[in-house]
């Protein structure tokens, strides 16, 4: 994933980590929504960053989550 070239790619696609890690799956309109609103990163940038990033998996079509991976990374709460 830090193969993502340009700064605001590479903030977008640490923002949408950080939102799906807080908010669970969520679609790709509002994530798009929430970071350009919230933080000023065009549409287009974030959507490169959630499709070209593999901390990220698409289901359901639109909606996206975190990677199985990253998830088994994370601690588990109890």
């Amino acid at each position: 994933h830090r193969d993502l070239h340009s700064f605001p790619t590479r903030r977008s696609s640490d923002l949408i980590y950080q939102i799906l890690s807080e908010e669970g799956p969520l679609s790709a309109s509002q994530l798009v929504q929430t970071i350009r609103d919230e933080h000023g990163i065009p549409v287009n940038v974030t959507l490169l960053a959630l499709k070209n990033d593999d901390r990220f998996r698409e289901v359901d079509g639109d909606t996206y989550t975190l990677a199985e991976k990253q998830r088994e990374r994370q601690p588990h709460q109890q």
